[in-house]
């Protein structure tokens, strides 16, 4: 194969994966058809299965393409010299501004799940080997080293990701509630949203953790 069908494969194939995740963001992984995207994308349906096989396949791909540069990122925290603390902290800030960044494809995910989409469950059921066992690893260092208390570490995780990622997910159904108070919706969005606002809850949380 030459070098320019190489690259017209590869241009393809990332045309296909940056329509399929706008389609994703707006509808969810379970309105998403090959059909419907191959049109969106201008390719032809052969040229989906060529790449991609199946939906499924895609799907899965979609996924891992979206989830990967976040792993990534917390692994590079989570193996870097600093105290048990402050890396966990920056892989809860960084965890958390993914969350932010990427919030309407996750509420549509979490969506996916429930809706009983393949695809959607699969990635959740590999969920226990991926950030949350970095995060539990680092919690567990925090606990030997004395600056997080003894207790479950799941259970701490939970606690923490409850007071960080609870407001955020509230911010996203509210906004699709029209009948609510503009202003009310506003602030709580605010608030669940902004930068400082975080790391704040973060810090509240950790402190009442600690010995």
């Amino acid at each position: 194969m030459g070098m320019t069908n190489v690259n017209r494969t590869s241009s393809t194939r990332q045309l296909l994966l940056g329509v399929g995740m706008q389609m994703a963001r707006e509808g969810g992984l379970r309105g998403l058809t090959v059909r419907g995207l191959a049109a969106r994308a201008g390719v032809n349906p052969g040229g989906f299965v060529y790449h991609f096989g199946s939906r499924d396949a895609f799907l899965s791909e979609l996924i891992e393409t979206w989830y990967q540069p976040l792993f990534a990122q917390l692994q590079w925290h989570q193996e870097e010299g600093e105290p048990p603390l402050s890396r966990l902290r920056a892989m809860l800030l960084q965890l958390v501004g993914f969350m932010v960044e990427h919030r309407a494809f996750v509420a549509h995910l979490l969506q996916d799940v429930a809706a009983g989409e393949p695809a959607a469950i699969a990635f959740v059921h590999t969920m226990e080997a991926r950030h949350p066992l970095l995060l539990l690893q680092v919690i567990r260092e925090a606990q030997a080293a004395g600056v997080l208390v003894r207790a479950d570490p799941l259970h701490q995780m939970m606690f923490i990701m409850a007071t960080l990622g609870g407001p955020l997910l509230l911010a996203q159904m509210l906004a699709g509630m029209p009948a609510l108070p503009e202003a009310w919706v506003r602030i709580e969005a605010q608030f669940a949203l902004d930068g400082a606002a975080i790391e704040q809850r973060l810090d509240w949380a950790l402190k009442g953790l600690q010995p």
